[in-house]
């Protein structure tokens, strides 16, 4: 019974954790697609060169989470395995 504890409490974290990321990249994506949306409403150069960059760098970063959300996925399907 214990070990049945144990092994849920590690699922759980890795599931709480996968929810955190997966919310961090919505945010993410939302600020992105709210700044494609300023780019085309931009009116120099200089400004759109700027939010091209902060694009580009916020989009890094979803990639970044993505990579994070798939090692945290396989792991919580290695600790589902270990259910009893």
């Amino acid at each position: 019974m214990l070990n049945a504890m144990k092994s849920t409490e590690v699922l759980d974290a890795y599931l709480w954790d996968l929810r955190a990321q997966a919310e961090s990249k919505l945010r993410c994506l939302t600020k992105v697609q709210q700044m494609v949306g300023d780019y085309g409403r931009a009116i120099t150069d200089t400004a759109r060169l700027t939010m091209r960059e902060k694009i580009l760098a916020d989009l890094g970063d979803v990639l970044t989470i993505t990579r994070g959300l798939g090692r945290v996925s396989k792991q919580a399907i290695k600790a589902a395995e270990q259910l009893p």
